[in-house]
């Protein structure tokens, strides 16, 4: 049973913006976290919320149409069920090793790795990078 000093603390977190929630977070919370929230995205500005503020300014210049579009793509390759392997932090970085169950199209014996790359922004955990791979078979 909470405590009441426990309850106004987990209410204070849930209205909380998204990076000051995740401020509280290791990096694989973190991503663990960012990555639902990948997985609900609606529009490509979503992406904004959890991405370094370096990683956005690498983004090509789209249109809203052809933005939108990438999100459905991206929701289509993204892995569903991820786990994280391993973690290493280095001052505000963080690399961690993840790896993914097959997408219900793949070969159920092909394997997902991950490496993500997390930035330290303003005391929050955000994704600069995020490369996934798949190898189909033994």
């Amino acid at each position: 049973m909470l405590s009441h000093i426990g309850l106004r603390v987990c209410v204070a977190l849930l209205t909380l913006p998204v990076p000051a929630a995740l401020a509280l977070d290791s990096p694989t919370d973190a991503y663990l976290k960012i990555h639902q929230l990948e997985l609900k995205m609606t529009k490509y500005e979503d992406t904004f919320a959890w991405r370094t503020k370096r990683s956005i300014a690498k983004d090509p210049k789209l249109s809203e149409k052809e933005n939108n579009e990438i999100v459905g793509l991206m929701k289509m390759m993204m892995p569903l069920k991820v786990k994280v392997v391993s973690q290493a932090i280095n001052g505000q970085e963080a690399t961690l090793k993840a790896i993914a169950d097959p997408l219900p199209n793949e070969d159920p014996k092909s394997k997902t790795t991950g490496t993500i790359i997390m930035l330290q922004e303003n005391n929050t955990w955000k994704i600069d990078t995020e490369k996934w791979s798949t190898k189909v078979g033994d």
